[in-house]
């Protein structure tokens, strides 16, 4: 998922952070633990990734995604997930391609 310096970096911060030989120990996790790393591993770069709840008339229906980077945030990108599976995934994208572009 992982693309371009980003995913260079999160290699050598992964082996490093977990003190490992192998990167497979990454792929060993389930997807849920690989996203707390990559959670760990954005915010350890100074990307912050936030999946809410929107509650409209005190009902659930959807996920909003926010991504907080040098102290602006990029509120949902005008998305809205219906699963918290989806957020995740595209939050780790936009991470991804911001961490690329700095």
């Amino acid at each position: 998922m992982l693309t371009g310096k980003c995913k260079e970096y999160f290699e050598k911060w992964f082996l490093k952070q977990w003190d490992v030989k192998k990167l497979e120990y990454f792929y060993f996790l389930t997807p849920s633990m690989q996203y707390g790393v990559l959670i760990d591993f954005f915010d350890s770069v100074g990307i912050r990734i936030l999946i809410d709840m929107d509650f409209g008339n005190f009902v659930f229906n959807k996920f909003v995604l926010y991504i907080e980077y040098k102290k602006h945030c990029f509120c949902n990108y005008g998305m809205n997930f219906k699963t918290r599976q989806e957020a995740r995934t595209e939050g780790v994208k936009k991470a991804n391609e911001i961490y690329n572009k700095k």
